[in-house]
């Protein structure tokens, strides 16, 4: 399963462009190279070090950083990833853009329509970042997702990106399972020692912790079709 991975901007850059005015009342030099910095800087919100998002972000701000006055400074943080990022976007001081899901907006509107009926208006799309793939990494045993039915499965942190599109393809699929969540390195250690059936990773290519995985390791990857 392919997903975009999105990046949307707040109207808190609208407030950007008064900032000269402020600049040039500044009494002292502390004072201007304060709003000089503050001027030029703006911030994403990502998910974990390990998820895909992090390096693009990491990526923009190589490319896009420029120190002088009149140029531009990206700040990425570090965020709880999925939903939360969003959230994050519409309601965290100092959050300037986001890398959000395409279904983040209709989850969160799902969630409780009076509080984000207006959602779309609220954030401005910018561009797609990549695809995200669906990985499930499962002990040898289960060859399909049928074989999942009841199963000890990790969906990921709780409402990561990964958590919100696994319930939605599990329920597609009719298939109830033992939820749990975990990060990736902890649910890895967990199939290697048969404590965890297997473990969903929503991300783009190369995944890290994946990565890590041997054949000696007793996992497999299950297919969706």
């Amino acid at each position: 399963m392919r997903k975009l991975v999105q990046l949307f901007i707040g109207f808190l850059l609208a407030g950007f462009a008064g900032v000269d005015a402020i600049a040039q009342t500044a009494a002292t030099p502390y004072e201007l190279r304060k709003q000089e910095t503050n001027q030029i800087a703006v911030s994403i919100v990502v998910s974990g070090m390990s998820c895909t998002c992090a390096r693009f972000a990491e990526d923009i701000r190589n490319v896009v950083n420029d120190l002088k006055p009149n140029g531009l400074r990206v700040l990425p943080i570090l965020g709880v990833g999925g939903a939360q990022n969003l959230e994050d976007l519409l309601f965290l001081k100092g959050v300037d853009m986001a890398t959000v899901d395409q279904d983040h907006i209709e989850y969160l509107k799902k969630k409780d329509p009076a509080l984000y009926a207006n959602l779309e208006n609220r954030v401005h799309y910018i561009t797609k970042l990549y695809n995200s793939e669906f990985h499930v990494a499962a002990r040898q045993d289960i060859k399909s997702f049928a074989d999942l039915r009841g199963k000890r499965v990790s969906f990921n942190l709780e409402n990561s990106h990964t958590h919100i599109a696994a319930d939605i393809i599990f329920d597609m699929m009719g298939i109830d399972t033992v939820k749990s969540f975990h990060d990736n390195d902890d649910a890895i250690q967990l199939l290697k020692t048969d404590k965890l059936d297997a473990h969903i990773v929503l991300t783009g290519a190369p995944q890290s912790a994946l990565g890590k995985l041997k054949a000696a390791d007793g996992v497999r990857f299950l297919a969706l079709t």
